[in-house]
């Protein structure tokens, strides 16, 4: 009969994980250390050190942090994008559906104000270039309902669709701003000022005739 070894001290048994909770300890390992050493400083051996994996395990995941980096922000965009279809499918009138969007955008945005830094102040430029065809999405859904509405004679600019972007950036940048500055962001006085600029770019009557 065959009898069983006594475990060799200081030797750990290897623990196999599901590919999905595997990727989510490096994402997790990733956002770790962006947020305490900064994406530049951050090494793949780091990452894959705090994953608790070799460092060609990485690589089976993904082909770069940058590419690490842009799936997190593409997971944030994700959850944004899941919000802002919720009230546009709850089918208010068109400044309140707007106003919504932009309060849920922007306390969105503050909530994850960490990943914005990491993107915005020290991720190079691969890494947000592909944060930026995320973001894209988001100005594409903001742009097709903004578009609608002029076509029912709710909102009316020269260009809608450019006036909706630059609103989009405009609260972008204003929030990269403050984020800057500040450790936590306040979205209350954020989303009053966008709320402003936005009605008063897309002609509401009620805010052009005070």
């Amino acid at each position: 009969m065959r009898t069983l070894s006594p475990p060799v001290p200081g030797r750990h048994r290897r623990i196999t994980k599901a590919p999905d909770d595997r990727r989510q300890d490096i994402l997790s390992a990733g956002l770790t250390l962006f947020r305490s050493t900064g994406f530049a400083a951050t090494t793949i051996a780091d990452i894959a050190t705090q994953a608790g994996i070799a460092k060609g395990t990485f690589y089976l995941y993904f082909d770069s942090k940058d590419e690490l980096l842009g799936v997190l922000w593409e997971r944030y965009v994700d959850d944004l994008i899941r919000k802002g279809s919720e009230i546009l499918g709850d089918g208010d009138g068109w400044w309140p559906t707007m106003d919504r969007l932009w309060a849920v955008l922007i306390e969105h945005a503050a909530a994850h104000a960490e990943l914005h830094r990491i993107v915005y102040s020290g991720a190079d430029g691969k890494a947000r270039d592909l944060c930026k065809q995320s973001s894209q999405r988001i100005i594409d859904i903001l742009a097709a309902y903004v578009r609608r509405g002029a076509a029912e004679g709710a909102f009316q600019a020269a260009d809608v669709e450019l006036t909706a972007r630059l609103v989009y950036l405009a609260a972008d940048g204003l929030l990269d701003d403050v984020g800057a500055h500040e450790r936590v962001v306040d979205p209350g006085p954020i989303t009053a000022a966008v709320q402003e600029l936005c009605h008063r770019a897309l002609g509401d009557p009620a805010v052009l005739c005070r």
